[in-house]
């Protein structure tokens, strides 16, 4: 079985703390504006994906770790926040409740 062939996705321009209902989802961000999606510890397991495409000319995005939540930058020892420049995409890959990777084009 191939299994999902889309990534059902919403926009979100506000700042946003992700919810178990967005696993396997993309979140995307179009307007002028910078904003901070929050990932809590607890909410996502191992295995579980989140997508954030950062679809504007200008406002980064932040993904800010949560209390208790390590948030690693791919191919790095770098933790902590991590921004998604303009026209970037992050991909936030967990290995367990309280560490997740992030990685795309235009992740620092």
């Amino acid at each position: 079985e191939i299994g999902y062939r889309t990534i059902p996705g919403t926009v979100k321009n506000a700042n946003y703390t992700y919810v178990a209902a967005d696993s396997a989802k993309a979140l995307y961000h179009n307007d002028t504006s910078s904003y901070t999606y929050t990932v809590d510890t607890g909410v996502f397991a191992g295995g579980e994906v989140l997508v954030v495409v950062n679809d504007t000319a200008s406002g980064a995005i932040t993904i800010a770790a949560g209390v208790g939540m390590t948030l690693r930058l791919a191919n790095s020892t770098d933790t902590g926040n991590r921004t998604v420049a303009v026209r970037g995409i992050a991909t936030i890959t967990f290995v367990s409740t309280s560490v997740a990777y992030v990685s795309g084009a235009g992740v620092s």
